[in-house]
């Protein structure tokens, strides 16, 4: 009797690692010109023969530009989060029979009176309306 043939090997998955250590190598190159580009004077880039390169005003206007998107993407996600939550009194916050409340698996830190050390990640289930109000909406201290 023939023995079955070996299974193909995913080239899928062997292109993805490759394009994925090339763009890790393009990105340390793109540093490092970066790099090299913002701190030489201009002298010593000509006599290397870079002639072409921008201006060095964006040797600082990038990276201010990147630090400011960043943070006006963590407020407007943040204010984006506060404009579409629902008051406790809409209809979405009451609890019905269909909800799976695990009482027996707990919510850790947000159960009261928890002194719960296991790392382990509780069961899928959902959490009850007085907890999530308890700690969106108690004064902290």
């Amino acid at each position: 009797m023939l023995d079955a043939p070996p299974k193909p090997v995913a080239v899928k998955e062997h292109q993805t690692a490759i394009n994925g250590f090339i763009f890790w190598v393009l990105t340390w190159f793109g540093l490092g010109m970066f790099i090299l580009w913002s701190t030489f004077d201009e002298q010593t880039l000509h006599y290397w023969q870079f002639t072409y390169y921008p201006d060095k005003y964006w040797a600082l206007a990038c990276p201010a530009i990147f630090c400011m998107l960043f943070y006006y993407g963590m407020t407007t996600y943040y204010l984006s989060h506060l404009q579409n939550t629902k008051p406790l009194t809409d209809a979405l916050c009451i609890t019905d029979g269909d909800a799976r409340i695990n009482a027996k698996t707990g919510l850790g830190a947000l159960t009261e009176g928890s002194k719960s050390t296991s790392s382990s990640v509780p069961a899928i289930s959902d959490i009850p309306v007085g907890v999530t109000s308890r700690v969106l909406f108690q004064p902290w201290k």
